[in-house]
């Protein structure tokens, strides 16, 4: 934690709510800007002092926490040592997520703690190599120590993440995932990252919109600067509730936490593609790439946001640098075929569609991306074949279903808001 100049903090305090946010999404945290502001006030009546001390959460705007003291004056130098005792007291507290007697998240086994970030470094790169390797982390360091919660949520998370990467049959991930957050909650109740696997579960496994609410708001109040639990509250739970203001909120909040996350600025550009503002979107995306030129997820936003905006050609182009990125990413082969089909070129947009449906390779091949060229080629029925195979193999993919761009012409069709029903979609 690093402890910013009171003038900087002053001039963090200062800033309005909107500008601060709009700060944070051009991306442009500065050195100057403090996450949490810790003020108070000295009040004297008589020979009394009434002294009050808070801290505020500069990303919301909201109190952390407040506490009075009411003394006599003299003996100031111990006063003095009273209040910044409460103040660590009630900092550890707020910003590491855990009340003083607790576990903090670290094991008493180093090799396992130090595997454990490993594992998250790793994750954060949502690739299937870089997964898989993440699984072994967490494994390796559940070896070393079988008592270490975010050992277990990581490992669920993981799996989560390589369903995401069509790498497994979600049915197959559930069970894994869900064995090791239910692992991860009962060894530390009290554990943010639990909470957040947990959450994560219930929203792209069960379509329990409300129950994974509730979960991400239990995670982020044992750890209010989570930048994954908000992060992921705003993409598989707000989004599909229709709260698409409190889900920017939240990635942009997440954003200020973790400004380094490639992952979280790719999605703070989904949000914002999902909420139809494109030019915003695209310029975000624009960043995300200029941060990390390799991130094959960012290329895949990209072209979906410029085929909605017209510009198929830069889309095309998105499109195809992502696949060189990742030649095996089924999601950004799909969106090319689709935008292929879009364009009217439908030889190749079949001739992807059925290397998709055929592809000999090892892991899972998504229905989803199948239903997707289809609906472009104007063939509604093989369309909604292949989305209701999506909806029985519970695709990640389709819990975006009422908030994407590209199924707007569709949303008339009684099919469509059969599944969207079966969804508990609003």
């Amino acid at each position: 934690m690093r402890v910013l100049a009171r003038r900087s903090s002053t001039r963090s305090q200062n800033l309005g709510k909107f500008e601060s946010f709009s700060h944070r999404l051009g991306g442009e945290t500065g050195s100057l800007r403090a996450a949490t502001i810790i003020g108070g006030s000295v009040r004297a009546s008589g020979s009394g002092l009434r002294i009050t001390v808070h801290s505020i959460d500069a990303g919301s705007g909201s109190c952390l926490w407040s506490e009075t003291l009411d003394r006599a004056e003299g003996k100031d130098f111990h006063l003095q040592d009273e209040v910044a005792r409460i103040v660590l007291e009630k900092v550890k507290a707020s910003l590491i997520g855990f009340p003083r007697g607790q576990r903090s998240g670290r094991s008493t086994c180093v090799s396992a703690y130090n595997l454990c970030l490993q594992g998250r470094h790793h994750c954060s790169e949502i690739t299937a190599t870089r997964l898989r390797k993440a699984v072994e982390f967490f494994e390796n360091a559940i070896s070393e120590d079988p008592q270490y919660a975010p050992a277990y949520a990581g490992l669920a998370d993981a799996y989560l993440l390589l369903s995401m990467c069509a790498q497994f049959p979600p049915a197959e991930v559930l069970t894994k995932a869900v064995a090791n957050a239910a692992w991860a909650v009962l060894l530390d109740s009290d554990l943010a990252e639990g909470h957040t696997s947990l959450a994560r579960i219930k929203a792209t496994q069960d379509w329990d919109w409300h129950g994974a609410a509730y979960e991400y708001q239990r995670a982020i109040s044992l750890d209010p600067r989570s930048a994954t639990a908000h992060h992921w509250y705003a993409v598989t739970s707000l989004v599909q509730l229709g709260r698409r203001d409190d889900a920017l909120h939240e990635m942009l909040l997440s954003h200020s936490l973790d400004p380094v996350s490639t992952m979280i600025a790719c999605d703070t550009a989904r949000v914002l593609f999902y909420r139809r503002e494109f030019e915003a979107a695209i310029e975000q995306c624009d960043r995300t790439i200029e941060r990390d030129p390799s991130f094959g997820p960012a290329y895949w936003m990209l072209g979906l946001i410029q085929e909605q905006v017209g510009n198929p050609d830069e889309a095309t182009a998105a499109f195809q640098r992502g696949i060189q990125l990742v030649p095996d990413s089924v999601s950004l082969w799909g969106a090319l075929g689709r935008l292929y089909a879009v364009c009217g070129n439908d030889a190749d947009a079949t001739r992807i569609s059925r290397q998709i449906e055929a592809a000999p390779r090892e892991g899972y091949i998504s229905p989803f991306e199948p239903a997707m060229i289809h609906f472009a080629l104007g063939d509604l029925d093989r369309g909604f074949d292949w989305l209701l195979k999506a909806k029985e193999e519970r695709c990640l993919e389709l819990i975006w279903l009422n908030v994407d761009p590209r199924f707007d012409k569709l949303r008339s069709d009684p099919r469509f808001r059969a599944i969207a029903n079966q969804m508990g979609l609003p």
